[in-house]
């Protein structure tokens, strides 16, 4: 699917964030 999972984990943190704010 991709070269890491860590950009999925990454967007998935900053839609929390933006999604808490």
């Amino acid at each position: 699917m991709g070269s890491s999972p860590f950009l999925l984990v990454f967007i998935g943190l900053i839609l929390l964030v933006w999604l808490c704010f």
